[in-house]
């Protein structure tokens, strides 16, 4: 009975919202470095859907965290043997502008890694006005707090009086960055400028990077749209693009894994050496939390 307690849904909405026209984007993805084009098109169903049109009769991906098949080094979504990877830019910006009903059609298995950040979705997001859709979209609000960890980190979420989450970011990880750059902190809400979360580039170490392309991964990378570190200095000729630079991507990524969850999530979330596989925890913890109570 304790356990059920942890959530409690309050009856509280948002609007739903989708965009008005079309936004296209196009480009390489990340890992597998073969390009792609998005179009992201206005919706009346709830949620945000992913559609392969270059599988034809494929139907579409729910964006939702139950069809979550990978965390390693993105975030990879698979449904009847087919899949969309590296969501998380795209997700975490349609969040920012407060889209809650999209379809993202795409014409290969990644969606487009761009500058790596989100700051070119929500660029083009905000262009063009949003429709208001006169249908409610749920919101959770945490009454107590919920601790996921792991051996490296941590995610603690609280309940906040606010209807907007928050952030409390740190990374530590110096033993891979060096002292200068490897330990970073921020705290970010809602409620203030997205730009400066969508801003954030990825990051890597040049070594592991090298290493991941020997797997198959990190095969479109490079210095337009990874932030580069090596022996514990910034290899991008214009250095880092905003203070922390580091710590507001991780609130990026952990933005668009938990928009995965069917409702939006109102707590406060202090986060240590976040990731996606601690995000994909943290959302199934929530998730037996919601089932327990709901029994």
């Amino acid at each position: 009975m304790q356990k059920m307690a942890l959530l409690n849904q309050i009856h509280d909405f948002i609007e739903q919202k989708t965009v008005f026209n079309d936004v296209t984007f196009h480009g390489k993805g990340v890992h597998l470095n073969k390009l792609a084009t998005i179009v992201i098109k206005p919706s009346l169903k709830p949620g945000i859907f992913f559609q392969r049109i270059d599988i034809p009769g494929s139907l579409p991906i729910p964006a939702h965290f139950r069809f979550v098949k990978n965390t390693n080094f993105s975030t990879y979504l698979e449904k009847d043997h087919v899949s969309i990877q590296t969501i998380e830019h795209v997700l975490a910006a349609l969040e920012g502008c407060g889209v809650t009903n999209a379809i993202i059609e795409v014409d290969g298995s990644e969606i487009p890694i761009l500058d790596g950040s989100a700051i070119v979705f929500y660029n083009e997001l905000i262009k063009s006005p949003l429709r208001s859709l006169n249908q409610s979209y749920p919101i959770y609000h945490l009454a107590e707090q919920i601790i996921v960890e792991t051996s490296y980190g941590h995610i603690k979420a609280w309940p906040t009086p606010h209807s907007y989450a928050s952030f409390h970011m740190t990374i530590n990880a110096k033993n891979r960055f060096g002292d200068k750059l490897g330990h970073q902190s921020l705290s970010y809400s809602m409620d203030q400028d997205f730009k400066n979360i969508a801003m954030a580039r990825t990051f890597g170490c040049y070594e592991e990077g090298l290493l991941m392309q020997q797997k198959g991964l990190a095969l479109g990378a490079s210095l337009d749209n990874t932030l580069v570190i090596k022996d514990h200095d910034i290899l991008n000729p214009s250095g880092m693009r905003i203070d922390n630079e580091m710590a507001r991507h991780k609130i990026l990524d952990a933005i668009g894994d938990f928009s995965l969850f069917p409702q939006k999530i109102i707590a406060h979330f202090d986060i240590y050496n976040g990731g996606h596989t601690l995000n994909h925890l943290f959302l199934q913890k929530l998730d037996s939390l919601k089932i327990s109570k709901d029994i």
